[in-house]
């Protein structure tokens, strides 16, 4: 995790670093980095591999912008009603708030529950 302030040389930290991290922007400056290549996707990819599931079997809850790598991977892919809104045009399916049910009620539309 990176805190950008008044005092910080982002730019410079940041060209020094892209090669070997993605930035993922979280707003409010305040970034997470994670290795160039692994994603919470990529986990996602490898256990479908490793479990052999159907990839039209995936679904991913998130409510944030360091959850849309796995949002854009997965066939079925939640946004919590009280995501970040840039999530909702990338999703098949916006729930309701975390403390409305969000979660309970993502699963009953998909009838996994």
């Amino acid at each position: 995790m990176v805190f950008v302030n008044e005092n910080s040389n982002f730019e410079g930290f940041y060209n020094k670093y892209k090669d070997r991290f993605n930035f993922i922007n979280r707003g409010n400056n305040f970034y997470e980095i994670v290795p160039v290549g692994f994603s919470k996707a990529s986990g996602i990819e490898y256990l479908i591999n490793y479990l052999n599931i159907d990839h039209k079997n995936t679904y991913a809850i998130g409510d944030s912008t360091n959850d849309l790598s796995m949002l854009q991977f997965c066939s079925n892919s939640i946004a919590m009603g009280n995501s970040t809104q840039s999530l909702f045009e990338h999703v098949s399916y916006i729930t309701t708030n975390i403390d409305d049910n969000g979660i309970y009620n993502a699963l009953k539309h998909f009838n996994l529950i």
